[in-house]
């Protein structure tokens, strides 16, 4: 009998524990969610970015650079029939943003007033056209060269390239490549639906276990995602993916991530989610 007792005891405090950790580990992931709280009508986006302080950056098809306040008020604006074939904006660092012309293969820097700081400089390679570029956190330029299969750094004030890298084992033949970014000493690159990683030097590390051919961005150790039109969240460090919960109702082009808020772009609205615990 006192076993009986004693047995029924310990499942009871097993049963206890259990509920435990459910409701310590499982009920707030549930009630974790993110919340639409504003969104604006926008000119259609064809690059966009953030800075550190929640700064939006948005040049569009109609040959316009916007920034917009981290509340979505318009504040200054940079109009140029050349911003049409803007195709990389990169505002991460703050004192300078950088712009690249796909069209022209030239780049360009602004201030955070989205005043020019420099007039367009072309970049020769002698080979073919870039496909995209990103500014790096030592003020370079990371090329990706598609029809050679190359990763190349630019210095900008020499005019010279200081690195180049062989990526034909890494990346598909006949591929498209998407984008490049650099991020946490790593470099992204994207190639029709995945992302190998390389490390400073164009070295290979790994491909992300990851299917997009859209847009991604990255806030402290994850990376958010777009794939069916849905916001995935995948731990660059536990190597984990899981939805996050944005389910948006236009088609996304862009995602740009900060501090406990998701801006994600449309066609013609830019919306902005935040994060409730």
């Amino acid at each position: 009998m006192e076993s009986t007792m004693v047995s029924s005891s310990n499942s009871v405090h097993l049963r206890i524990s259990l509920l435990f950790v459910f409701l310590l580990y499982v009920c707030p992931l549930a009630a974790q969610h993110w919340q639409l709280t504003d969104s604006i009508k926008i000119n259609t986006p064809q690059s966009v970015s953030l800075d550190a302080l929640g700064g939006l950056y948005v040049a569009d098809t109609q040959g316009k650079l916007q920034k917009y306040m981290p509340d979505l008020t318009p504040a200054e604006l940079f109009s140029s029939t050349d911003i049409r074939g803007l195709s990389t904006l990169d505002a991460g660092q703050m004192l300078r943003i950088f712009a690249f012309y796909g069209h022209s293969q030239q780049f360009q820097f602004f201030n955070r007033y989205l005043l020019p700081i420099s007039q367009p400089a072309i970049i020769q390679s002698g080979t073919g056209q870039f496909e995209a570029a990103a500014f790096s956190s030592d003020q370079m330029i990371w090329l990706l060269d598609g029809s050679n299969s190359r990763l190349l750094k630019y210095h900008p004030i020499l005019e010279e390239f200081i690195l180049e890298a062989d990526l034909h084992y890494y990346l598909k033949s006949g591929g498209k490549l998407r984008q490049i970014r650099e991020y946490g000493n790593r470099i992204y690159v994207q190639q029709d639906d995945q992302i190998i990683v390389l490390d400073y030097q164009g070295n290979y590390l790994q491909k992300l276990p990851v299917s997009t051919p859209g847009d991604f961005s990255f806030f402290g150790n994850r990376m958010f995602f777009l794939q069916d039109n849905k916001i995935f969240i995948h731990d660059l460090n536990s190597m984990e993916i899981h939805e996050s919960g944005i389910s948006p109702t236009a088609q996304v082009r862009f995602i740009c991530v900060g501090q406990e808020v998701v801006f994600l772009f449309s066609d013609d609205k830019l919306f902005r989610y935040r994060y409730l615990p």
